[in-house]
């Protein structure tokens, strides 16, 4: 069962990383450089959908089944994808693309919770983030091979049997997983995802406009929805970080807001202030994949005789170390490597806060809840990295014109990403210990307190 999920895993990544590298020569081609962005925010809208599907079909389908649908309808994307005649219509196959794998994220996590006793979750956790490292390393380039020798559509199809295989590995082993037949009273419902993907979408739209009176309405208004779809699809305390497993969600949203709202422009701060070339700030992005894996493996080894907490909270405090660093990088005279030091501290810490608030989050499910839990992991997933982008991507559209105008932007970005750290420092606090009271579910969507 696990070559199957983390060739699951493998394939997602791969799919990621080679899709950012062929884009765009897919715009050029298909002659879309106006539907960029939408390209991107498809996929992720679609993904929440997807995650909190596949939560509720848990419960009914069962795993094996679930995660059948969610690749079937990937690869239905992915085959659209590589045919696509137009802009629009390669949109709307990311949709399906997004929900597809928006679903199997969220199997995933619920699969570790249900095949795995809790003593070997952190370590299959573990390799789960390692297996990241190899497309992360080898999809860029061979992504460009691809697009260069055979066309764009190529790097699509070349996903396929990797599709395949993972459904050959994982699927007869997940049928030895008891379908819940109970109705999870806990899981969100699409109504409310529906919303939340919206919410998402206009908040981006309205971010993207620059400032005007049109704008900050659409982003007030966009907000208000975010904000109570985010209420009916996580866990009842998640937005004030109560003890338990609410915390544990928090913490992931936060952790991952601050460090992918940093990274996000590690480039552009190394290119344009620091005179780097693309390929060697790239550079500082592999450490930081590499670093995430080797915190991941560290929490594995210490989860045994210690808390989530304890480990978290240094996790997050090395994210916060490592954007302050950049801050620092951004007029201040550093030695060489320090980019690649200060942002691999980052990625270490990443990658012991990622893996402990997610294990902290399965150890804190009640029997039965794994489908509701394995969305707002997803959720926190995806609503972190999207939201920070698109602040920051404000920030810096708001700058004045030259380097001086994008240096202070960067430090503003920086700065709030700080911020945030600290607070997921906060919120991790809030994990407790292993035998902590897990904090009761919403016993229906949106009923109690935020």
């Amino acid at each position: 069962m696990l070559a199957g999920l983390l060739l699951a895993v493998s394939l997602h990544a791969f799919h990621a990383m080679a899709v950012v590298t062929v884009i765009p020569a897919v715009a050029e081609a298909l002659d879309g450089r106006a539907l960029y962005g939408a390209f991107f925010s498809s996929y992720l809208l679609a993904s929440l959908l997807g995650l909190v599907w596949a939560g509720r079909a848990l419960t009914t389908l069962g795993a094996q089944r679930t995660l059948g649908l969610c690749l079937a309808v990937f690869a239905a994307g992915v085959v659209a994808s590589a045919l696509a005649p137009s802009m629009p219509w390669l949109i709307a196959a990311r949709l399906l693309e997004g929900f597809g794998g928006g679903g199997v994220s969220s199997i995933l996590y619920a699969v570790v919770s249900l095949a795995y006793a809790e003593d070997e979750r952190p370590r299959v956790l573990a390799w789960m983030s390692g297996a990241w490292v190899l497309p992360g390393l080898l999809g860029p380039p061979v992504a460009g091979l691809l697009a260069e020798t055979f066309g764009w559509r190529s790097v699509f199809a070349s996903v396929l049997p990797a599709v395949g295989l993972a459904a050959a590995l994982a699927l007869p082993a997940l049928g030895r997983l008891a379908a819940r037949a109970e109705r999870d009273a806990t899981a969100p419902r699409m109504g409310d995802a529906l919303v939340l993907s919206v919410s998402v979408g206009a908040v981006l739209f309205a971010l993207a406009q620059g400032p005007s009176w049109a704008a900050g309405a659409l982003a007030l208004l966009a907000l208000s929805g975010l904000v109570f779809s985010a209420r009916r699809v996580l866990p009842r305390g998640t937005m004030i970080a109560a003890t338990g497993l609410p915390a544990a969600i928090a913490t992931k949203f936060l952790a991952n807001f601050a460090f992918f709202g940093a990274e996000a422009f590690v480039p552009l701060m190394l290119r344009d202030l620091r005179g780097w070339s693309l390929v060697e700030a790239g550079t500082v992005l592999t450490a930081s994949a590499l670093t995430w894996t080797a915190g991941a493996f560290v929490y594995a080894r210490l989860a045994p005789q210690t808390s989530p907490r304890k480990l978290a909270i240094p996790g997050v405090l090395a994210i916060g170390a490592g954007v302050a660093g950049l801050a620092f990088m951004i007029e201040g005279p550093v030695p060489p490597g320090f980019a690649h030091a200060v942002w691999g501290l980052a990625g270490f810490g990443m990658g012991v806060a990622f893996t402990a608030s997610t294990n902290a989050a399965m150890e804190a499910t009640p029997p039965g809840g794994e489908g509701a839990t394995s969305a707002a992991l997803g959720i926190a997933d995806s609503l972190g990295f999207a939201l920070a982008a698109g602040v920051g991507g404000a920030v810096l559209a708001l700058a004045e014109p030259g380097e001086p105008g994008t240096a202070r932007a960067l430090a503003r970005v920086d700065l709030l990403m700080v911020a945030c750290a600290l607070l997921a420092a906060f919120a991790a606090f809030r994990l407790g210990g292993r035998s902590a009271a897990v904090a009761a579910p919403n016993p229906a969507p949106g009923v109690g307190s935020p």
